[in-house]
């Protein structure tokens, strides 16, 4: 469902982790400023076949330094693979200058072979996933989420497949829409065994 970024260089990965420092002793220095809820949502690939993935979004901003950052960050679970991702979108503006630089899970070489369950001991340290670590649950705190869950709606797709809304990940995310609980998907997007404590759970 995405596409893979071109090679992230020495500088755009330096400071990728410097702001990633930054984040964690302070994550008050980004404000939430979009949230698109926990939803469904499926894609045509080349090939003709449909993927699918439950996934929750938010776009974040901050002011460092007289140069303005603006941050989107996705979290997904593949429907058919149970595969967790999680990708950032950062651009930098600057009087001078201007950057963008997009990475995730996914776009790393080791993923594709990986299975859903290693994911979280593979890619945990991964700057995406950190990023979302300590970004997620404040934002879920922001008014930007309060007043994104005034229209949220998980499911917008009127012709949704059968062997989507019938999987379990599909019921699982429905289940954590409805009852709003959209931190707990946060964790389990890579902690299989926590998803499997809330299927468990909500069956």
């Amino acid at each position: 469902m995405l596409n893979k970024p071109d090679f992230i260089d020495e500088e755009q990965n330096y400071l990728l982790n410097s702001l990633l420092t930054l984040t964690q002793k302070n994550p008050a220095i980004w404000e939430c400023v979009e949230y698109n809820p926990l939803s469904f949502l499926s894609s045509e690939e080349d090939d003709g076949t449909i993927s699918a993935c439950i996934v929750q979004m938010f776009v974040f901003q901050s002011e460092l330094n007289q140069v303005e950052f603006e941050l989107e960050l996705s979290e997904h679970i593949d429907i058919t693979t149970g595969k967790g991702d999680i990708y950032i979108t950062l651009e930098k503006q600057s009087p001078d200058s201007y950057d963008k630089i997009d990475t995730g899970l996914s776009f790393e070489t080791e993923y594709e072979d990986c299975a859903a369950e290693q994911i979280q001991s593979q890619f945990g340290n991964h700057v995406a996933a950190q990023m979302a670590e300590a970004l997620v649950p404040p934002a879920l705190q922001s008014d930007a989420a309060s007043s994104a869950l005034q229209w949220a709606i998980f499911n917008v797709e009127g012709d949704t497949p059968l062997k989507f809304k019938e999987s379990s990940l599909y019921k699982l995310g429905e289940a954590l829409f409805d009852s709003r609980r959209f931190l707990e998907f946060h964790r389990c997007v890579l902690d299989c065994s926590y998803r499997e404590k809330l299927m468990a759970e909500l069956n």
